[in-house]
């Protein structure tokens, strides 16, 4: 799958995401559920960028070699490994967004 454009990918993520059951609404369940699924989704996060940046590492150096070679279509094969790597983050950023604004409004001061 091709990256999309710049700002495309907050739409994909918002798509993904509500066609998803992985969310809780903002009227669904008791406040100590939305507290258990925000951070659950915090947790799973930070294991999709500790994921990604890890393959950003590893696949960086290729990108490097590939433009110091002149091998363009190498490096944009590398750099499209990236963006794969990087869209389930975004994913789960927006699954983190959506599950902390669960909570915020029964906190939040009148």
């Amino acid at each position: 799958k091709s990256p999309p454009g710049i700002g495309d990918w907050r739409l994909s993520v918002i798509l993904d995401v509500s066609n998803s059951h992985a969310t809780i609404g903002l009227s669904d369940g008791t406040i100590d559920e939305k507290l258990d699924a925000s951070v659950a989704s915090a947790e799973v996060l930070a294991r999709s960028a500790v994921e990604s940046a890890s393959i950003h590492s590893v696949v960086a150096t290729r990108v490097k070699k590939a433009l110091a070679a002149g091998d363009r279509d190498a490096a944009k094969t590398a750099v499209d490994e990236m963006w794969d790597a990087m869209y389930p983050m975004f994913r789960n950023l927006r699954k983190f967004e959506v599950a902390w604004n669960a909570v915020t409004p029964l906190v939040a001061e009148e």
